[in-house]
């Protein structure tokens, strides 16, 4: 709570963390901390949310970045349309799924147009890449789920996503189990 703000009571259900970047192992100790905090020791504070995050964009290991490290944490990578690993994609064994981030440097599906998420940028839409347009799409499938079955937790929500991914977005590098079905 804040001083003379009412408490909330709309909590989140579902947290989207679109950010990241390297840490030592004092960081990555903090983020465990508060990511067990949330979703297990004190959860009731927060109400539970289930938290996703972005993998990161320098197509790198995650081994040393957070939150998308934090074991607890749905990490998400960036796949094209044809379902692989975006050039840009972090990868390693923290991630749980590939979500649609496109890669606007080719034109996969010969529309016309570069292979990003449309986005509303600047006030324009404008075809974006990243971990961060592939996480919001897991974020949405997860409250999809939270529709149906409120009871779901960081845990069955991780497992979820991961058991109904679609294997033919496994990569070499670590891509967790597939991409988003």
């Amino acid at each position: 709570g804040v001083q003379g703000v009412p408490p909330n009571t709309t909590r989140a259900e579902v947290v989207n963390l679109s950010l990241g970047g390297p840490a030592d192992a004092q960081g990555q100790q903090v983020w465990s901390e508060v990511v067990d905090i949330i979703t297990n020791r004190e959860g009731a504070n927060y109400g539970y949310p289930i938290l996703v995050t972005a993998a990161g964009n320098s197509n790198e290991s995650v081994e040393n970045i957070v939150p998308a490290d934090i074991p607890a944490m749905i990490t998400v990578g960036a796949s094209r349309v044809d379902g692989r690993r975006a050039e840009y994609s972090n990868w390693g064994p923290s991630i749980d799924v590939m979500g649609p981030g496109g890669q606007s440097s080719v034109d996969q599906n010969v529309d016309g147009f570069p292979d990003g998420v449309l986005s509303l940028y600047a006030n324009e839409y404008d075809f974006e890449q990243g971990t961060s347009m592939a996480a919001p799409h897991v974020s949405g499938v997860i409250a999809l789920a939270l529709s149906i079955d409120p009871t779901l937790d960081q845990a069955r929500a991780q497992q979820l996503i991961r058991l109904s991914a679609d294997p033919a977005g496994v990569c070499n590098e670590g891509c967790g189990t597939g991409y988003l079905d």
